[in-house]
């Protein structure tokens, strides 16, 4: 049996952490309210064979994962 049947991928966030960004203006929206640190929010999807068919840096990591795959829907368009 295929565990994914039908299913053309899974998506799931990853927030890799990264230092305090040197820029006064923006450092704040690299800062992730949830995981209290500096993070990139980035957007993943593998196939029913775990192999990576996208990877997307979408977001900083402010950017809640909802936002992120809305912004992910303007790359794949």
């Amino acid at each position: 049996p295929i565990p994914m049947k039908g299913c053309v991928g899974a998506l799931d966030g990853y927030l890799p952490l990264i230092g305090k960004p040197i820029c006064k203006n923006g450092v704040n929206y690299y800062f992730s309210q949830h995981y209290f640190h500096y993070g990139l929010n980035c957007q993943a999807m593998c196939n029913h064979k775990c192999r990576f068919m996208m990877f997307e840096v979408v977001a900083p990591g402010r950017c809640p994962g909802n936002m992120a795959i809305e912004k992910l829907d303007k790359f794949l368009a």
